[in-house]
């Protein structure tokens, strides 16, 4: 057996990231696939009327249907197919089920998978159990057969598990092929019916968070004894291969391809995974990798904060030019402030959450940069925005809040309609009510509730009023309107161990008991007390 490994390192101009890729190392282990429970479960042994062996069908109150697919399988000859084109409703649904339930043992874990293909199989899953509470729903596959599976614990009323394929809205078609219901927290290898080679990896599309060492995993089914393989891992960026020479027996096996990765760019790649004998592929895998690198998006992250006082300087140069930059301003806020909260991100390990802000962030800043360019240039002229001043409360005319506005070309305050959006409401948009005019808003939600009023038994605090307060001074400077919510589901803990029967088991906000005459003297307490 001989082994060839490779790594290379790439340097992306003008974005001062290096990347270094290397795949290290081929590793095959034989395991035991685990017996699959579900029968005829690749629905090659079909009955009379077209529907497979040991399964019932009923298409119930829709024109849904169910046949054995004799064109398109997974694997074997045939897989099923199913239609549907009575809209979604409630209880409105087709089924196919097991004509005999599978004895499960109560308390051990369960793994239920499938092989899936359709561009769009609408609302349908496989599962079942008690309340049917399994629903393994099936994704669009439109580049071919997916896998996809779940786990559960088997609980005591799934001692006879009934297995079912429910479709409940309008599909074109989707194909089922290879369900298989065994024992585990994992999928094991779900060996073809006819028994070929088979290599594939439990998931279509891999994330390698981090840098450092990675290992991608497949499954591999052996149908006989092979002593001369060639098995061969290619990634497409870096051009990068990896062979070995191995002999294997019938049987499962795990492939895992090792490699290191430092600064890699999240852009999708494609890793190939092929087997060989005497220079003829007999099995092929392809993965869709992904690296999201820390050190590529520190660095990615650094080359926008070092463009922020440039961007500034250009717009304080259009601004200058009697230009009103409150599009632009926008933009810039968003970025100055979010290269703080990615960076945090990063901090804490959420990679992922902090590339995709980073790519939003780099295309805003190119545009920020271009619009401002074209400013300058002559070429583009920003709309004016009328801004509320925050001095007076708005009056309300008819379908609209008509108050005090200015712009920079007038800042003689004009009655007109104002339009309110803003976000909320903990902490953080208190801590920022001085920034969002920048972001383009003008109002703020933020709340308090009966719990922070009364703390304790007999005793009432002015604290959050005071706050409040002192939140409301600012807005009004800034021109932030401000929504207050006082938040009754904010209910004091001591009130509930006092007056047990105050609680309420249910969902949503108000667990408790809005009728009781303790409850609602209590909140009449509580609106007396902050608005006088």
């Amino acid at each position: 057996m001989y082994l060839i490994g490779a790594w290379m390192l790439f340097l992306f101009g003008g974005t001062g990231i290096g990347e270094e890729v290397e795949l290290v190392d081929l590793k095959l282990t034989p395991y035991e696939a685990r017996p699959n429970l579900v029968p005829n479960h690749s629905f090659e042994d079909v009955r009379p009327d077209g529907l497979p062996e040991g399964w019932v069908w009923d298409r119930r109150n829709t024109d849904a249907t169910c046949s054995v697919d004799d064109s398109v399988s997974h694997s074997g000859r045939r897989s099923l197919r199913f239609t549907n084109g009575t809209p979604f409703g409630a209880h409105v649904y087709g089924t196919l089920w097991v004509s005999e339930p599978i004895r499960l043992k109560p308390g051990r874990p369960y793994t239920l998978s499938a092989y899936v293909r359709s561009d769009d199989p609408g609302i349908a899953w496989v599962g079942g159990g008690h309340n049917w509470r399994i629903r393994l729903h099936l994704p669009k596959s439109p580049g071919g057969w997916r896998r996809i599976w779940t786990s559960f614990t088997a609980s005591e009323e799934e001692e006879l598990f009934t297995l079912r394929v429910v479709t409940e809205s309008p599909t074109d078609g989707f194909w089922l092929d290879d369900l298989k219901l065994e024992e585990g927290e994992v999928p094991t290898i779900a060996p073809p019916v006819d028994d070929r080679w088979l290599l594939e990896p439990p998931e279509p599309e891999v994330e390698v968070e981090g840098d450092g060492p990675f290992a991608i995993r497949l499954d591999l089914w052996a149908p006989e004894e092979a002593p001369d393989l060639t098995l061969t891992a290619s990634l497409s960026r870096p051009p990068l291969n990896i062979s070995r020479r191995i002999s294997l027996w019938r049987g499962a096996w795990r492939v895992e391809i090792a490699g290191k990765s430092l600064g890699a760019d999240d852009r999708p790649r494609r890793l190939t995974v092929r087997l060989s004998r005497g220079g003829e592929e007999i099995a092929r895998a392809e993965v869709e990798l992904r690296f999201l690198s820390t050190a590529n998006a520190g660095s990615r992250l650094e080359v926008i904060r070092r463009k922020l006082p440039e961007l500034r300087r250009m717009m304080e140069s259009v601004e200058e030019r009697g230009q009103d930059i409150s599009y632009p301003l926008v933009t810039y806020t968003v970025i100055e402030n979010f290269v703080n909260y990615a960076e945090e991100d990063l901090e804490k390990g959420f990679v992922r959450r902090a590339l995709s802000q980073i790519a939003d962030m780099e295309s805003m800043a190119d545009r920020l940069e271009r619009e401002l360019r074209e400013a300058l240039e002559g070429r583009r002229r920003f709309p004016e925005v009328p801004r509320w001043t925050g001095k007076e409360r708005p009056r309300i005319d008819g379908p609209s809040f008509i108050g005090p506005t200015v712009t920079p070309s007038d800042p003689k305050p004009v009655p007109r309609p104002i339009f309110f959006v803003g976000y909320g409401h903990f902490g953080q948009v208190r801590r920022d009510v001085e920034k969002f005019p920048r972001y383009g808003v003008n109002i703020i939600q933020i709340e308090f509730g009966p719990n922070s009023v009364f703390p304790k038994e007999g005793i009432v605090s002015d604290a959050p009023i005071r706050e409040t307060l002192k939140v409301l001074d600012r807005a009004a400077e800034a021109g932030v309107a401000v929504n207050l919510l006082i938040s009754p589901h904010y209910f004091p803990g001591w009130m509930l161990e006092k007056y047990p029967h105050l609680r309420k088991r249910r969902i949503g906000f108000l667990r408790y008991c809005l009728h009781a005459p303790e409850g609602q003297e209590l909140l009449r307490r509580f609106i007396e007390t902050i608005i006088p």
